[in-house]
């Protein structure tokens, strides 16, 4: 089994959602005569603050291939999710299939959208079965940590992060409501947008308890000491 994620339907049939598949069927479609078509739209155009001058979203090549396959499916669908993170270790857990496709959104605008690949260290360990409070703790670890945690510098990349993900985020969903019949894949942008906007309300305060409910069995200095 390779890297990936792996869509376990109700009739007992396997979608591969792995990067080997996902990249193959982009480079089908985009040397296909729909692509032609497609890269004429401007509503597929590059967002304002892309550092690449003209041409077709990058964003949008993993996403666009997979439609014909994914886009009978609701987000509420109910499904069973398998993603093996390339180690041997692989992850299962009920989901739907708008929480599955986040797996796509993040891939879209942290390893393809050109200007979201600044943000790609922040999904650093993050699993695709996690949900998105666990996403969002996570990134917020590998941020802090990124900051040598100063918390000022913390905040503004935050900010930053936020604007940047719900911009390209929006866009996505925009243009896959000119091309989706169903709303699985809008909604799975959607989700990854909420989770930035998590990250807005107060998160170092709410990371801050969740350590601090620990202190009582054993304090920070103690627990370090004894490792």
């Amino acid at each position: 089994m390779d890297e990936g994620l792996y869509l376990l339907l109700p009739d007992e049939t396997t979608i591969s959602l792995n990067k080997a598949n996902i990249e193959k069927c982009a480079d089908e479609f985009w040397n296909g005569q729909i692509a032609a078509e497609v890269m004429k739209a401007a509503e597929f155009g590059r967002c304002h603050f892309c550092p690449m001058p003209s041409g077709i979203c990058d964003a949008i090549r993993p996403v666009l291939p997979l439609i014909a396959k994914l886009d009978q499916f609701l987000s509420c669908d109910k499904i069973k999710l398998a993603y093996h993170d390339g180690n041997g270790i692989v992850y299962f857990r009920d989901s739907t299939m708008s929480e599955a496709l986040k797996y796509i959104s993040i891939l879209s605008l942290t390893t393809y959208c050109r200007s979201g690949q600044a943000y790609r260290k922040l999904f650093m360990g993050i699993v695709p079965a996690m949900n998105g409070k666990d996403i969002a703790q996570s990134i917020y670890l590998n941020l802090f940590f990124l900051c040598e945690g100063n918390r000022e510098l913390a905040d503004r990349m935050i900010r930053n992060f936020k604007q940047d993900i719900t911009h390209t985020s929006r866009n996505q969903a925009q243009r896959l409501n000119l091309v989706c019949r169903n709303d699985a894949f809008m909604n799975a942008f959607v989700s990854t947008q909420i989770i930035t906007e998590l990250l807005s309300f107060k998160f170092f305060e709410y990371m801050e308890k969740k350590f601090n409910q620990f202190s009582h069995h054993n304090p920070p200095a103690q627990a370090l000491s004894s490792i």
